[in-house]
Formats: structure tokens, sequence, C-alpha cells
């Protein structure tokens, strides 16, 4: 799994393909929003550049996981 991999298209069709998938996807960055709002002014600088490393990871991995996943159905279902 590499970055390059969240810009594919069966990933990204992969994320956008519910809408449970897609409010759990950028629901995440919705709360990392929210922490910098909340804390921005008194959390070190050093604590948001890592949320974002964790948030590009989080939204990586579901990516591929439900890229995966739906490529295992699309092949049960062609079988």
């Amino acid at each position: 799994m590499r970055f390059r991999d969240a810009f594919r298209s069966d990933v990204r069709r992969a994320i956008n393909a519910t809408p449970v998938r897609r409010l759990v996807s950028f629901g995440s960055m919705g709360i990392l929003v929210i922490l910098a709002i909340a804390f921005g002014a008194v959390a070190p600088w050093w604590v948001w550049p890592l949320m974002l490393l964790i948030e590009g990871i989080v939204f990586l991995v579901l990516g591929n996981h439900w890229a995966d996943k739906d490529a295992l159905e699309k092949a049960q279902r062609e079988e």
C-alpha cells in the first residue's frame, strides 16, 4: 500500500460507493477540523502534523480496504 494508491480510480470509486462510506471517510476529517478549532490555541504545534499524518493513513487504509472488498464481491458475482 503506497500513498499514490489513494488516488487510484477504483479506490476513489470505493470510497464514494455508498453514503455511509463517504460519511465515514470524510467525517473523520471533520473531526480533525473540530479538534483543530477547539484545541488549536492550547495544543503544541507538532500535534497537528501528526494528526494529519494519522488521518491520511486512516483514509488510505479505508479506501484500499473498500476497493479490495468491492473487487472480491465483483469477482464472486462474475463466477
